[in-house]
């Protein structure tokens, strides 16, 4: 009596294959030719899109954008090393300051007053440029909503910048702190505005807009 076989089961009495033996898996081209009666292959029960795979790198606007950031960051340095590195003339020059505007106060007190402003000021200059770093690490992560916050600080340096170079940027010397801290100023604006230019669009893209570029074009 014959033996009958299940659907999905290979023949093995006219495969060839000795008893025992586990036959190989059917191919996609013996899947596609099965007989009528084997079952269909299963649907896949993972039905979630392939991811859509987006720049890791800045690139465009945002790469310009973000070496202008990188140049203001230098020029801050820089101008923060060249008040440090001349803080004593610094000192002097704010002591003369001070003295001028309150002849009745002992020379101690003059002091004292000159250090803190003079040390005020670095800590100024450096307070802005590590929140411009930080937000800076933002908008290179796809944070579109960082350059306001961006441009919120970047008025309170252009107001902080001012009132520190009318305290350290004295004597004949004075005019390079100007000039650093006005080019630091400058770059920082034009990478801001780089940074809203129309080309960055792609770079903050939201997340609604990957979500229907996975799932393709809705019906309507």
């Amino acid at each position: 009596m014959a033996k009958e076989l299940d659907p999905g089961e290979p023949d093995r009495e006219n495969s060839g294959l000795d008893e025992g033996t586990t036959p190989a898996p059917f191919t996609a081209s013996e899947f596609r030719h099965r007989p009528a009666g084997q079952p269909p292959r299963p649907e896949m029960s993972d039905l979630t899109p392939a991811p859509v795979q987006l720049p890791t790198s800045p690139d465009g606007v945002i790469r310009v954008s973000r070496t202008l950031w990188l140049g203001s960051f230098v020029a801050s340095l820089a101008a923060i090393a060249f008040v440090f590195l001349s803080r004593n003339t610094r000192i002097d020059r704010l002591e003369e300051f001070v003295s001028e505007r309150a002849p009745d106060e002992n020379a101690s007190t003059v002091e004292s007053v000159a250090t803190v402003i003079m040390w005020a000021s670095i800590a100024a200059l450096g307070l802005f440029l590590i929140i411009q770093a930080l937000l800076l690490h933002g908008i290179t992560h796809r944070h579109g909503s960082v350059r306001w916050a961006m441009l919120v600080v970047l008025v309170g340096q252009i107001a902080a910048t001012v009132v520190v170079d009318s305290f350290i940027a004295t004597g004949d010397e004075g005019i390079y702190i100007t000039a650093i801290l006005l080019l630091q100023i400058v770059l920082a604006c034009a990478a801001l505005i780089t940074s809203f230019l129309p080309g960055s669009r792609h770079w903050f893209r939201p997340d609604r807009q990957i979500t229907e570029n996975r799932s393709g074009p809705t019906a309507g």
